[in-house]
């Protein structure tokens, strides 16, 4: 019985340096066309290892997701039947933005969001970026303009550099729409980024409200 214990406990220490060390690396694309009659086409997916995930709509067509891997297809179906019907009538948009408004109010007492999200962005060691490349493929009437998207679309790719290409592709010939191609390898930490988001959150937490008068009267006296 001891050495199945010191097994495990081997076992589950091993895998926690190898998941610390080694990073899940994620392939992600996304291809999107919009057109002047305001027809537009968006398809997005990620795969991890044998997994892949698929997210696909169009003018009209609602959202439809694919979940795929070990050779089957586990989820093919609209979001709109994946997602939980509740009898009664429908809630108002009004009511589901007072909902969020209320969420927000509530986190953003105990910490801010946005700062987690910078954070974690801003940890190298938590997310890494393989490579990306972006190909913007885009026509408009007026040359003078489009000569204007490329100068900044080159400006991007000159700050974002290194792993990160922004490929400007215009449409000279009087063609207009706008296309979006995006291909690339993220590779994510996952124990680092629960480690990172602890360390955070034990920094920056608030116990207390701000304006809690009890809280505020202790700091002053204090």
């Amino acid at each position: 019985m001891e050495w199945a214990l010191a097994a495990l406990l081997t076992l589950t220490v091993l895998a926690a340096v190898l998941s610390y060390l080694w990073p899940i690396t994620v392939s992600i694309s996304l291809a999107a066309k919009l057109t002047p009659a305001g027809q537009f086409a968006i398809v997005s997916g990620a795969s991890v290892g044998p997994m892949s995930l698929a997210l696909a709509t169009a003018r009209g067509v609602p959202p439809r997701l694919v979940v795929q891997g070990l050779g089957r297809v586990w989820v093919n179906d609209s979001l709109s039947n994946l997602a939980p019907r509740r009898a009664g009538p429908s809630v108002p948009l009004s009511t589901w933005i007072a909902r969020a408004e209320r969420a927000w109010a509530l986190l953003t007492r105990f910490f801010d969001p946005i700062d987690l999200a910078f954070a974690l962005l801003q940890e190298r060691r938590v997310v890494r970026v393989g490579w990306i490349d972006a190909r913007v493929r885009y026509g408009l009437d007026d040359p003078a303009t489009m000569g204007l998207w490329m100068g900044w679309l080159l400006v991007l790719d000159n700050v974002l550099g290194g792993r990160v290409t922004v490929r400007p592709d215009p449409i000279w010939h009087g063609e207009r729409e706008l296309a979006l191609d995006v291909d690339g390898v993220v590779r994510v930490y996952p124990v680092r980024s629960a480690l990172a988001l602890a360390w955070f959150l034990v920094r920056n937490v608030r116990v207390f409200r701000r304006d809690d008068p009890a809280h505020s009267k202790e700091a002053t006296h204090g």
